[in-house]
């Protein structure tokens, strides 16, 4: 599970099939929604109407008010939603098993249009000035336009978990996947500027700080390549498989492990500046504010840190 931070509210997904709605600095409960399946789905808030966004095993996707967890909108699907939704442009763009990328009215979840990308979506959707880009279980990455159409695709030979990044700037898009790469593509055209190959599947979604690339791979790796170049400036290795994605923030890169360790590093050259073992391994992201690091764990508990800079 990955959390959510929006002002004074953290809110987490869980397969005991609930969304969780806590306070942000003492963790309290203020609010519980529950669904007919579990969550892998990390919801997304939308500021104007204050909407937490998520899907569900139930098939289903909903809008919630993130200050009370009372039902918004409800919009079935014909598959799993394990996708965690993108809020963009006054739409929902989410993935489903039922292999379509949807587009919702925000407001009201009103569908847009729906794109079969004839495979399960998992991964959560990048969405730029003009377009959507998003892989699925096939291998193929897609970029599709804000009306529905299809723009270009890219294959690979494994399946894409792994949630696009977009660099607005370059106009490069990167990810990972089973095949044991990563890759970067330009977002206008899909077409390739270079691929790096680990030792295992790339599970979790790269992120960019400074010129450099951070991801994760199961061969136990955190890597920083350099953007541009591929060119590796250092790894560090946890020793276990790492299917959460990085996140960096004023310099500092943060991951959980499946060793049950959160871990922060310096970005700038990859070494050690603290770890915490829970009693479970972490396999989704974590969200930040100015003061406070939260994540979660497979032992049933969510995690909050103060930041040390």
């Amino acid at each position: 599970m990955s959390p959510t931070v929006y002002r004074e509210f953290v809110l987490v997904s869980s397969y005991d099939s609930n969304v969780w709605g806590l306070k942000l600095e003492t963790g309290e409960q203020v609010w519980k929604f529950p669904t007919n399946g579990g969550i892998a789905s990390t919801p997304a808030v939308d500021e104007s109407s204050k909407y937490a966004v998520f899907g569900s095993e139930d098939t289903n996707i909903y809008a919630v008010d993130v200050r009370t967890g009372r039902v918004a909108w409800t919009q079935q699907t014909k598959g799993r939603v394990r996708s965690s939704p993108r809020v963009a442009h006054d739409h929902v763009f989410v993935g489903s098993d039922d292999g379509k990328v949807y587009a919702m009215n925000v407001l009201n979840g009103r569908q847009l249009w729906a794109f079969d990308t004839g495979a399960p979506v998992r991964s959560r959707p990048a969405v730029t000035n003009d377009m959507v880009i998003v892989g699925c279980e096939s291998g193929e990455i897609f970029g599709i336009s804000l009306s529905g159409q299809r723009k270009w695709s890219f294959r690979t030979r494994g399946a894409i978990y792994s949630s696009p990044y977009v660099d607005p700037n370059e106009g490069v898009v990167y990810f990972g996947s089973s095949d044991h790469f990563i890759y970067a593509l330009d977002a206008n055209s899909g077409v390739s500027s270079w691929r790096v190959r680990t030792t295992g599947p790339i599970i979790g979604s790269p992120v960019e700080f400074k010129g450099l690339l951070y991801f994760g791979s199961t061969d136990g790796n955190i890597y920083a390549l350099n953007a541009q170049t591929s060119r590796e400036k250092w790894k560090y290795s946890a020793g276990t498989p790492i299917v959460s994605s990085p996140i960096v923030f004023k310099g500092a890169l943060y991951f959980g492990g499946t060793d049950n360790y959160f871990y922060c590093l310096d970005a700038d050259n990859g070494k050690e500046r603290w770890k915490f073992k829970t009693d479970g391994a972490i396999t989704g992201g974590a969200a930040v504010t100015n003061d406070l690091i939260v994540t979660g764990s497979l032992d049933h508990s969510v995690y909050a840190f103060p930041l040390v800079l």
